[in-house]
This record gives structure tokens, C-alpha cells and sequence, in this order.
């Protein structure tokens, strides 16, 4: 198989690389309103959710666009030339949460780094894919950007074994990511992960719950908790982890919940098996000891509807091993500070860390040597399109992000001139 989209042109032209990026942004913003419409409708977001990733998908593009203006792709060392230049074309594999911004994400550095791009978007967000398809194809970027409705994995991984393939790029489950990671390291692929986080979120003794608690609750519902920036599991000192149980309870009880069509804060997951898997998880939760504090009533059936549920669980158990990617968690206790950090050491899937206390040095002891790949202090806003996103062990390869994404889709050549 070889394929015919436009590598070499992109790698040997700058100007070329910024048009193109400046034609998917006017495309974009053109059609945001179609967007919005087709991001609520498919993948259940509220309307103020499918009305924010808008910007945030263009902002990846405007940050590659940034980067191919001002990034020195060639600099002169003595008698040494050091070019970077692209891998060749990426394999983008985009998953369904943001529908969007999941896509431009990747398509943006990828374009930066002179690559054309294949994306395959996930099945459960192929209608937004396929409307961004069109919407591209109208503005004449077909010959660089390639978005394949594909779903089988035989053909993804076919397609990996490519001669012009240079780069996969990969977001979804560790397990899948894992595997897909060996394969491209066999074809002799560069490989991005973005893979599972099972992330805590630590409440300090002397931590502002009047900006903790509203922080948690709204990183918990955006999206339903299908994010892999959410996190699993609440740490609370022992004294003061009534006092957050009992906000955490009231603040969810406020929470409206249910179909995205109408008005409420939080809409569905994704499928019925979603709903099932929750409603599985927290079985389990409870046979592992832990206790249910609160389960929102279901108003409307219609939709795959998961209230929000937290429960108080004696140690971390199930979630420190599983990454829960709905609206669920628990909160547990801790007395020892080396126990805290012991559990948190121990995580094998390291992507986010939230932490919120006012004694800085007992924070910076905390995180000392925590490899986390962001960390958010007394803030959840810790991503960006300028910033890298990523994380270690089963959480991640590599990175995305700002001049840090665009650089895993390049490699040097050196080139020495007597």
C-alpha cells in the first residue's frame, strides 16, 4: 500500500504548512455553529460544553500556526546544519470525548511538524468526524488531511506498517495504547500515547474548600467525568475529611443532571454500557468496604444517564487501579503523610495530580520526586494547547501540547559542511 497525500510538499514549504493551518482555522470558524450543533447531538455534551470546544479546537491550530511562524526548524552549529524535519505522514487516532478539539489536538502539530495527516476518529464520534471531513474537504485540505471512518483494527494496524507512515499518535485505554505502542516500535514508527489516568485529587488540612469543593465538583462533571484528566479518587486529611464529605454530598445534590436537550449542568456517557460499567464499579466499591454517601435520582430516563455518585472508601483499592472515566469517585481518608505519599508513588497509571493546601513547603515535600506528567496546585486548570499534556509509566509516551507535540512528529538530520 502506498499512499498519496502531501508529505513532501508540506516538509519542503513553510508557507505552505501556515496557509494550510490558516484555511482549517477560517474552516472552522465558519462553521462553528454546525459544529455545536453536531457535538451536543452525538456525544451528549451540554450546550455550554459543545459551545467551548470550539475554541479550544481552534486554539491547537492557532498554536501550530504560532509555532510554524516563529520555530527555528534549522540552526547552524560551526560547520554543523541541523534540520528537523517530519517523520513522514501521521496516523492520528482520536477518541470520542471531544469530538473536536480530540482531532485538531493532533491534526495541529502534526501539520506544524511539515506531515500530512491520517486521522481515524473514534465510532463513537464519527458523525462530528465525518462533518469535519466535509468541511475541510470543501476548503481544499483533502491532500493533507485524511479522516478515515474506519473501525476494525486489523486495517488501523495494516495501516501502521505503511512506508510513509512516520508517526502514530494514539489516545484512548492504556491496554489498547500498549499495544499499539509495540507495533509501531516493530514497523519502526515514532508513537505518541495519550493513554489512562487513574488521578487523585489532594485536600490538604488547611486546604480553601470554599475554591476546593467547587473546583472538584465541576472537573468531576465536565463531561460526565469522561475525561482523562479526571480524577478517581479524593485524598482528605483525617480531620478534616467529614467537613469535605459533607460539601462534597451538598454541592452534588445541586447538580442537575440528564439528557444534554435540556437544561442541565451535566449530560450523559456515551452508551449503555458505560452506564453499566459504573453501575458495576460501584458494586464492587461497596464490597471492597467502601460506603455510599451519594447517588443523584434520576429524573429522565431518556439517554444513557449516569447520576453522580461518590462513595467513602477505607483505603484506595479499586480506584487507584481503575480509571473510572464517569462520574464517579471516592474519597478517602489519610492520617500519614509518607502513607499519602507511598499511595501516590505507587500509581501506575500517573497522568494528573490536584493538590490544594496553603503550606507550600509541605506541598513541595509532597510532590518532591512524584512523577506526574501535570500537577495542578490549588487549581484544575492545568491544560492548554501551549503546554505539553501527557504522562509516565501506563499513562503515557511521549507528549502533546505546544512545541513539545510538535516535536514527536520530527526527527534531525545533520548535515556537516567542511
Amino acid at each position: 500500500m502506498r499512499l498519496s497525500i502531501g508529505t513532501n510538499r508540506l516538509a519542503a514549504d513553510l508557507n505552505l504548512r501556515s496557509d494550510v493551518l490558516n484555511t482549517a482555522i477560517k474552516a472552522l470558524e465558519e462553521a462553528s455553529e454546525e459544529l455545536v450543533e453536531q457535538i451536543q447531538k452525538e456525544v451528549g455534551k451540554t450546550p455550554a460544553e459543545a459551545n467551548d470546544e470550539i475554541p479550544y479546537a481552534l486554539s491547537f491550530l492557532q498554536v501550530a500556526l504560532n509555532l510554524v511562524n516563529n520555530y527555528h526548524f534549522q540552526v547552524r552549529k560551526n560547520k554543523r546544519v541541523i534540520s528537523e524535519v517530519s517523520r513522514g505522514v501521521g496516523l492520528l487516532i482520536a477518541p470520542y470525548n471531544d469530538p473536536l478539539a480530540g482531532l485538531t489536538r493532533k491534526i495541529a502539530p502534526c501539520l506544524a511538524a511539515g506531515a500530512a495527516a491520517i486521522v481515524k476518529p473514534s465510532e463513537l464520534g464519527v458523525q462530528c468526524a465525518l462533518t469535519l471531513k466535509r468541511i475541510f474537504s470543501d476548503a481544499g485540505l483533502d491532500q493533507y488531511i485524511s479522516i478515515l471512518p474506519i473501525a476494525e483494527y486489523d486495517r488501523i494496524t495494516k495501516l501502521m506498517a505503511v512506508e510513509e507512515i512516520g508517526t502514530v499518535s494514539f489516545t484512548g485505554s492504556s491496554e489498547v495504547g500498549l499495544s499499539l505502542a509495540a507495533k509501531a516500535s516493530a514497523a519502526g514508527k515514532g508513537f505518541v500515547g495519550e493513554l489512562g489516568g487513574t488521578n487523585p485529587f489532594v485536600l490538604m488540612e488547611d486546604a480553601d474548600l470554599d475554591c476546593a469543593i467547587p473546583d472538584l465538583i465541576s472537573r468531576k462533571i465536565k463531561a460526565a467525568g469522561q475525561a482523562c484528566s479526571s480524577f478517581n479518587i479524593v485524598f482528605a486529611e483525617r480531620n478534616i475529611v467529614d467537613e469535605v464529605s459533607e460539601r462534597t454530598v451538598s454541592a452534588l445534590s445541586k447538580v442537575v443532571f440528564g439528557p444534554s436537550n435540556y437544561s442541565v449542568q451535566m449530560g450523559p456517557v456515551r452508551t449503555s454500557d458505560m452506564v453499566k460499567r459504573l453501575d458495576a464499579l460501584g458494586t464492587e466499591i461497596i464490597s471492597e468496604q467502601g460506603k455510599l454517601l451519594y447517588r443523584g435520582k434520576q429524573q429522565i430516563s431518556d439517554g444513557f444517564i449516569a447520576p453522580p455518585a461518590v462513595y467513602q472508601v477505607p483505603s484506595p483499592g479499586l480506584l487507584a487501579s481503575t480509571e473510572i472515566f464517569g462520574p464517579l469517585f471516592g474519597i478517602c481518608a489519610f492520617d500519614e503523610f509518607k502513607n499519602l505519599r507511598a499511595s501516590l508513588s505507587a500509581n501506575r497509571q500517573p497522568l494528573v495530580l490536584y493538590v490544594y493546601g496553603q503550606n507550600k513547603a509541605k506541598i513541595d515535600e509532597l510532590l518532591y520526586g512524584l512523577r506526574y506528567g501535570s500537577i495542578g496546585v490549588n487549581t484544575t486548570a492545568i491544560q492548554g494547547p501551549e503546554v505539553p499534556t501527557g504522562g509516565f509509566g501506563q499513562a503515557g509516551i511521549g507528549r502533546e501540547g505546544g512545541v513539545w507535540g510538535m516535536r514527536e512528529f520530527l526527527t534531525t538530520i545533520n548535515r556537516v559542511e567542511e
